[in-house]
């Protein structure tokens, strides 16, 4: 389910749910949903962001696990995107911003971001 139209402004606004992160634990949402978008409180690095589907050619979301988003270079994914590097510090995501994908999991290296929730394609494997 693309969030699109209606969805989209109601996933901005938090109306499928949002969390206030001030750690560096995982975070996953329940399972019906997914995180579709990260805003940052503070200069933050990322140790892992899991997209929703890893499967070739849904490969589409900024993530740190598997192939990152654009890399493979087929039609369907594009090509230039390149994988967060995890825990390096080196991809440092500013104070304010907000980035937005699929996925089902998140993990900062430093406190202070807001996650929001949008619905799942399906109830979301925890396994």
């Amino acid at each position: 389910m693309a969030l699109s139209g209606t969805k989209a402004q109601e996933a901005t606004l938090g109306q499928y749910g949002s969390i206030f992160v001030n750690d560096t634990d995982l975070v996953t949402p329940p399972s019906t949903h997914i995180i579709c978008a990260i805003t940052f409180m503070a200069d933050t690095t990322i140790s892992a962001l899991t997209t929703e589907n890893t499967a070739t050619g849904s490969r589409v979301f900024i993530s740190t696990t598997g192939a990152g988003s654009h890399v493979s270079g087929t039609l369907s994914e594009g090509t230039g995107g390149e994988e967060i590097n995890a825990g390096s510090g080196t991809t440092i995501f500013p104070k304010g911003l907000t980035i937005y994908g699929r996925w089902t999991s998140f993990t900062p290296s430093a406190a202070g971001c807001i996650v929001y929730f949008g619905p799942a394609k399906s109830p979301v494997s925890t396994s």
